[in-house]
Protein backbone atom coordinates (compact mmCIF):
# COMPACT_ATOMS: atom_id res chain seq x y z
CA UNK A 1 0.00 0.00 0.00
CA UNK A 2 1.19 3.89 -0.71
CA UNK A 3 2.57 5.34 2.20
CA UNK A 4 1.09 8.56 3.37
CA UNK A 5 5.07 10.29 2.58
CA UNK A 6 4.71 8.97 -1.19
CA UNK A 7 0.38 10.06 -1.35
CA UNK A 8 1.98 13.86 -0.52
CA UNK A 9 4.80 13.79 -2.87
CA UNK A 10 2.64 12.89 -5.73
CA UNK A 11 1.42 15.28 -7.70
CA UNK A 12 -1.14 13.05 -8.98
CA UNK A 13 -2.66 11.75 -6.22
CA UNK A 14 -5.91 10.43 -6.02
CA UNK A 15 -8.37 11.23 -3.46
CA UNK A 16 -9.48 7.69 -2.73
CA UNK A 17 -6.14 6.37 -1.79
CA UNK A 18 -5.45 9.64 0.42
CA UNK A 19 -8.73 8.59 1.83
CA UNK A 20 -7.71 5.33 2.64
CA UNK A 21 -4.83 6.51 4.61
CA UNK A 22 -6.50 8.58 6.48
CA UNK A 23 -8.97 5.82 7.45
CA UNK A 24 -6.22 3.79 8.39
CA UNK A 25 -3.83 5.73 10.01
CA UNK A 26 -5.85 8.83 11.60
CA UNK A 27 -6.14 8.41 15.58
CA UNK A 28 -10.02 8.07 17.06
CA UNK A 29 -9.78 12.38 17.33
CA UNK A 30 -9.87 13.10 13.84
CA UNK A 31 -11.76 10.58 12.89
CA UNK A 32 -14.39 11.83 14.78
CA UNK A 33 -13.54 15.22 13.48
CA UNK A 34 -12.82 14.75 9.76
CA UNK A 35 -14.12 11.28 8.95
CA UNK A 36 -17.62 11.73 7.95
CA UNK A 37 -16.56 14.85 5.68
CA UNK A 38 -13.91 12.95 4.11
CA UNK A 39 -15.82 9.85 3.68
CA UNK A 40 -19.07 11.99 2.27
CA UNK A 41 -17.23 12.15 -1.48
CA UNK A 42 -14.68 9.47 -3.13
CA UNK A 43 -13.01 11.44 -5.62
CA UNK A 44 -13.45 15.24 -6.16
CA UNK A 45 -10.56 17.64 -7.79
CA UNK A 46 -7.58 18.65 -6.48
CA UNK A 47 -8.20 22.00 -5.89
CA UNK A 48 -11.68 20.86 -3.96
CA UNK A 49 -12.27 21.80 0.37
CA UNK A 50 -12.32 18.01 0.38
CA UNK A 51 -8.61 17.15 -0.98
CA UNK A 52 -6.78 20.37 0.55
CA UNK A 53 -8.11 19.38 3.93
CA UNK A 54 -6.97 15.52 3.88
CA UNK A 55 -3.49 16.78 2.68
CA UNK A 56 -3.18 18.74 5.22
CA UNK A 57 -4.38 16.22 7.99
CA UNK A 58 -2.09 13.64 6.54
CA UNK A 59 0.23 15.97 7.06
CA UNK A 60 0.15 16.21 10.47
CA UNK A 61 -0.37 12.39 10.59
CA UNK A 62 3.11 11.88 8.81
CA UNK A 63 4.74 14.45 10.96
CA UNK A 64 3.22 13.05 14.44
CA UNK A 65 4.19 9.72 13.32
CA UNK A 66 7.69 10.76 12.42
CA UNK A 67 7.84 12.55 15.79
CA UNK A 68 6.60 9.19 17.84
CA UNK A 69 9.38 7.27 16.03
CA UNK A 70 12.32 9.79 17.43
CA UNK A 71 10.73 9.99 21.01
CA UNK A 72 10.78 6.09 21.38
CA UNK A 73 14.00 5.45 19.79
CA UNK A 74 16.79 3.58 21.92
CA UNK A 75 18.59 6.51 23.92
CA UNK A 76 22.55 6.60 22.50
CA UNK A 77 25.21 7.24 25.30
CA UNK A 78 25.81 10.93 25.41
CA UNK A 79 22.78 11.85 23.39
CA UNK A 80 19.23 12.66 25.45
CA UNK A 81 16.30 11.66 23.07
CA UNK A 82 13.15 13.17 22.75
CA UNK A 83 11.09 10.65 25.10
CA UNK A 84 13.78 10.98 28.22
CA UNK A 85 14.22 14.82 27.73
CA UNK A 86 13.32 16.72 30.32
CA UNK A 87 10.87 19.90 29.69
CA UNK A 88 12.07 23.12 30.31
CA UNK A 89 10.22 26.53 30.35
CA UNK A 90 10.91 28.25 26.75
CA UNK A 91 7.32 29.91 26.59
CA UNK A 92 6.89 28.10 23.27
CA UNK A 93 3.49 27.16 23.37
CA UNK A 94 1.26 29.30 20.73
CA UNK A 95 -0.52 32.01 22.52
CA UNK A 96 1.82 32.56 25.50
CA UNK A 97 2.15 35.79 26.66
CA UNK A 98 5.76 35.27 27.89
CA UNK A 99 6.21 34.03 24.65
CA UNK A 100 6.14 38.07 23.43
CA UNK A 101 9.40 39.03 21.38
CA UNK A 102 10.76 42.71 21.70
CA UNK A 103 8.99 44.26 18.62
CA UNK A 104 11.72 44.04 15.16
CA UNK A 105 12.89 40.54 16.93
CA UNK A 106 12.97 37.74 14.45
CA UNK A 107 11.22 34.33 14.85
CA UNK A 108 13.06 31.53 13.95
CA UNK A 109 12.23 27.51 13.12
CA UNK A 110 13.08 26.84 16.95
CA UNK A 111 11.06 29.63 18.13
CA UNK A 112 7.99 27.90 16.46
CA UNK A 113 5.51 25.20 18.35
CA UNK A 114 5.55 22.24 16.53
CA UNK A 115 2.77 22.29 14.89
CA UNK A 116 3.82 25.41 13.41
CA UNK A 117 7.45 23.22 12.63
CA UNK A 118 5.55 20.80 10.73
CA UNK A 119 3.89 23.25 8.04
CA UNK A 120 7.41 24.88 7.66
CA UNK A 121 7.97 21.21 6.31
CA UNK A 122 5.27 21.22 4.70
CA UNK A 123 6.12 24.56 2.71
CA UNK A 124 9.37 22.93 1.79
CA UNK A 125 7.59 19.83 0.68
CA UNK A 126 5.52 22.06 -1.61
CA UNK A 127 8.32 24.04 -2.81
CA UNK A 128 9.80 21.78 -5.58
CA UNK A 129 6.31 20.21 -6.51
CA UNK A 130 4.76 23.60 -7.51
CA UNK A 131 7.70 24.25 -9.26
CA UNK A 132 7.73 21.33 -11.28
CA UNK A 133 4.19 21.40 -11.92
CA UNK A 134 4.26 24.92 -13.10
CA UNK A 135 7.19 23.79 -15.44
CA UNK A 136 5.05 20.74 -17.09
CA UNK A 137 1.71 23.48 -17.10
CA UNK A 138 4.16 25.70 -19.73
CA UNK A 139 5.58 23.14 -21.52
CA UNK A 140 5.19 23.68 -25.15
CA UNK A 141 4.83 19.85 -25.23
CA UNK A 142 1.50 18.97 -22.88
CA UNK A 143 -1.75 18.71 -24.64
CA UNK A 144 -4.44 20.78 -23.45
CA UNK A 145 -6.05 18.31 -21.11
CA UNK A 146 -3.45 17.28 -19.44
CA UNK A 147 -2.32 20.96 -19.19
CA UNK A 148 -5.76 21.78 -17.53
CA UNK A 149 -4.77 19.18 -14.51
CA UNK A 150 -1.82 20.21 -14.15
CA UNK A 151 -2.87 23.67 -13.79
CA UNK A 152 -5.01 22.75 -10.85
CA UNK A 153 -2.33 20.89 -9.37
CA UNK A 154 -0.54 24.39 -9.38
CA UNK A 155 -3.62 26.47 -8.04
CA UNK A 156 -3.64 23.92 -5.30
CA UNK A 157 0.18 23.76 -3.93
CA UNK A 158 -0.02 27.79 -4.29
CA UNK A 159 -3.01 28.09 -2.08
CA UNK A 160 -2.03 25.71 0.20
CA UNK A 161 1.21 27.51 0.61
CA UNK A 162 -0.12 30.88 0.57
CA UNK A 163 -2.06 29.60 3.83
CA UNK A 164 0.57 28.27 5.55
CA UNK A 165 2.23 31.33 5.19
CA UNK A 166 -0.36 33.64 6.47
CA UNK A 167 -0.45 30.98 9.55
CA UNK A 168 3.00 31.61 10.48
CA UNK A 169 2.93 35.66 9.71
CA UNK A 170 -0.02 35.67 12.14
CA UNK A 171 1.96 34.08 14.51
CA UNK A 172 5.14 36.04 14.22
CA UNK A 173 2.97 39.18 14.56
CA UNK A 174 1.27 37.85 17.59
CA UNK A 175 4.49 38.11 19.02
CA UNK A 176 5.46 41.47 17.80
CA UNK A 177 8.21 39.82 15.87
CA UNK A 178 9.54 38.88 12.04
CA UNK A 179 9.44 35.63 10.37
CA UNK A 180 12.55 33.99 9.66
CA UNK A 181 12.55 30.35 8.60
CA UNK A 182 14.31 30.02 5.76
CA UNK A 183 12.27 31.19 2.67
CA UNK A 184 10.13 34.39 1.53
CA UNK A 185 6.45 35.25 1.59
CA UNK A 186 5.17 33.76 -1.34
CA UNK A 187 4.76 35.18 -5.14
CA UNK A 188 1.77 36.37 -6.38
CA UNK A 189 0.12 33.43 -8.21
CA UNK A 190 1.33 34.23 -11.75
CA UNK A 191 -1.17 35.46 -14.71
CA UNK A 192 -2.16 32.27 -16.52
CA UNK A 193 -5.67 31.90 -18.69
CA UNK A 194 -6.32 28.76 -16.64
CA UNK A 195 -5.30 29.61 -13.38
CA UNK A 196 -6.87 32.96 -13.60
CA UNK A 197 -10.01 31.38 -14.47
CA UNK A 198 -9.67 29.29 -11.13
CA UNK A 199 -8.54 32.29 -9.13
CA UNK A 200 -12.19 34.17 -10.10
CA UNK A 201 -13.85 30.99 -9.15
CA UNK A 202 -12.69 30.58 -6.13
CA UNK A 203 -13.74 34.09 -5.63
CA UNK A 204 -17.11 33.63 -6.30
CA UNK A 205 -17.41 30.75 -4.02
CA UNK A 206 -16.20 32.32 -1.28
CA UNK A 207 -17.90 35.59 -1.96
CA UNK A 208 -21.31 33.02 -2.30
CA UNK A 209 -20.39 31.85 1.23
CA UNK A 210 -20.94 35.28 2.61
CA UNK A 211 -23.72 35.78 0.56
CA UNK A 212 -25.59 32.67 2.44
CA UNK A 213 -24.16 33.87 6.07
CA UNK A 214 -25.35 36.68 5.63
CA UNK A 215 -28.90 36.08 4.61
CA UNK A 216 -29.04 33.72 7.53
CA UNK A 217 -28.27 36.57 9.55
CA UNK A 218 -30.69 38.82 8.31
CA UNK A 219 -33.60 35.92 9.27
CA UNK A 220 -32.19 35.51 12.62
CA UNK A 221 -31.74 39.09 13.65
CA UNK A 222 -35.26 39.73 12.27
CA UNK A 223 -36.63 36.77 14.50
CA UNK A 224 -34.61 38.11 17.67
CA UNK A 225 -35.85 41.60 17.14
CA UNK A 226 -32.51 43.13 16.14
CA UNK A 227 -32.96 45.66 13.69
CA UNK A 228 -30.27 47.80 13.55
CA UNK A 229 -28.38 44.30 13.21
CA UNK A 230 -30.81 43.28 10.34
CA UNK A 231 -30.29 46.22 8.64
CA UNK A 232 -26.41 46.25 8.69
CA UNK A 233 -26.19 42.65 7.58
CA UNK A 234 -29.00 44.07 4.66
CA UNK A 235 -26.20 46.68 3.34
CA UNK A 236 -23.50 44.31 3.51
CA UNK A 237 -25.71 41.62 1.59
CA UNK A 238 -26.39 44.54 -1.12
CA UNK A 239 -22.35 45.16 -1.11
CA UNK A 240 -21.74 41.41 -1.42
CA UNK A 241 -24.41 41.06 -4.10
CA UNK A 242 -22.61 44.10 -6.03
CA UNK A 243 -19.40 42.80 -5.78
CA UNK A 244 -21.03 39.07 -7.14
CA UNK A 245 -22.53 40.69 -10.26
CA UNK A 246 -19.39 42.26 -11.14
CA UNK A 247 -17.35 38.81 -10.59
CA UNK A 248 -19.77 37.17 -12.36
CA UNK A 249 -19.14 39.94 -15.39
CA UNK A 250 -15.40 38.63 -15.65
CA UNK A 251 -15.94 34.73 -16.51
CA UNK A 252 -15.70 34.70 -20.32
CA UNK A 253 -18.94 34.19 -22.70
CA UNK A 254 -19.18 30.61 -24.77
Amino acid sequence: MTTIKQWLADRRRKYADGLALFNKYASPELKSKFGAYFNEVNTCPAFDGHMTTLVNKLTVIDRDANLSQVSTAAPIAGVITAGTMKPKASGKAAGTPADNKTPGAKITLADLPDELQGLVKRVREITPLYAAAFTEMASESIADKDRAEVAKEVFNLWCERRAIWEQLDAYAKSKNAILDVGFAKPEPLPSNPLLDGMVLARKIERLKEKIARTEKAITMHSENGKENLRVAALQRLEKFNMELADLMAKIPQA
